[in-house]
């Protein structure tokens, strides 16, 4: 039988702009939360004094933590807040909303490099500070996932298509009254099943087709682009010679490509060179996670290689982020909110 007696949600630094508006979409939709947050102080020596603010309430109530992981310093505020909610002040559950997580790609062991697997890694961390739930943004792989489930924790993941479906209807619609080819294109294949429910999300009616172009990674920040007949010809076999193509069919189309993140945008600026090439009418690069490090700026709004550049704001937004409208954006608080509705009915399920 469920003891619910209360939601609180606990707001950290990561992102707090989309918290705050998530928290609102709550509001909004009749569910009624206790609204904690944190204040920010630091001893002489540096370390964190951070005060959860009504603590008092936590005592048998249900915590959702959010945060946004975007550096050591809130991975570690993180487990503050979780771990002092579940073991110091006794919530009864703690669940966590993370819109960016750390280690996302880190998700399995290089022996060759002498990695480490950060990621599961940070979910056994994340265990250990009593989550039982989270919410996440276009993860990188289902290993991310599986690691969290068998570690005991429940997982809810935004998909990419849920992000950016409505913002590229549109688009979509405009090139299907125009008469044009419309392909949601895939930069390898860990990208194949992204491309194929976008493409699938609008239906027959819309005649998206998915293309397939393949990249060679030479380093942590440089790619090639290859051709693989024979993976072709397996997707092809796979999912329908009428539905699948190499990007040979990409002239005069409208082009769609989705990407979970771009960092440098290295890659995407060879992407971007390389539609050119193949004569596209139009380009849309849509991004779920801004990371945004390096010449980012140079490769992807300098040479302008894409018509349109859309990116999530899973990340928080910096000055050093801002392009002056170059970059559209798309607000997922509604999509975590709405997320959130189904995690709370099973929050009260206990």
């Amino acid at each position: 039988m469920s003891q619910f007696k209360q939601l609180i949600t606990l707001a950290g630094k990561g992102n707090y702009p989309l918290a705050r508006n998530v928290i609102s979409y709550l509001g909004d939709n009749g569910i009624i939360c206790v609204k904690s947050h944190i204040n920010p102080r630091r001893y002489i020596d540096g370390e964190p004094n951070d005060e959860i603010v009504l603590r008092r309430e936590i005592p048998g109530s249900d915590v959702l933590v959010f945060q946004s992981m975007e550096s050591l310093l809130h991975e570690a505020q993180f487990m503050d807040l979780a771990g002092s909610a579940m073991f110091q002040y006794g919530a009864r559950s703690v669940t966590a909303i993370l819109p960016f997580m750390r280690y996302r790609r880190q998700d399995h062991p290089n022996e060759v490099k002498g990695e480490m697997n950060r990621n599961l890694l940070l979910i056994k961390r994340i265990a250990a500070m009593g989550v039982k739930r989270v919410v996440l943004c276009d993860i990188h792989s289902d290993i991310t996932i599986r690691n969290f489930r068998n570690e005991g924790i429940k997982v809810w993941n935004i998909e990419q298509v849920d992000t950016f479906a409505p913002f590229l209807a549109d688009y979509i619609v405009e090139a299907k009254a125009d008469g044009r080819p419309i392909y949601a294109l895939a930069l390898d294949k860990g990208s194949v099943p992204r491309a194929i429910q976008m493409a699938r999300y609008f239906g027959i009616k819309m005649g998206i087709k998915v293309a397939v172009c393949f990249k060679e990674r030479l380093s942590a920040t440089e790619t090639r682009i290859i051709k693989n007949p024979a993976e072709i010809a397996r997707l092809k076999a796979e999912y329908g010679d009428d539905f699948i193509f190499d990007d040979s069919v990409l002239a005069d189309a409208v082009v769609i490509i989705t990407e979970d993140e771009v960092s440098t945008a290295g890659s995407s600026e060879q992407m971007g060179n390389h539609l050119r090439s193949l004569g596209v009418h139009q380009s849309i690069l849509c991004f779920t996670h801004a990371v945004c490090v390096g010449e980012w700026r140079a490769h992807l709004l300098v040479t302008r290689r894409f018509d349109v550049i859309c990116s999530a704001n899973t990340m928080e937004i910096t000055y050093d982020k801002m392009t002056g409208g170059e970059i559209l954006r798309v607000d997922v608080a509604s999509m975590i909110g709405a997320t959130l509705l189904e995690v709370i009915e099973d929050i009260k399920r206990g």
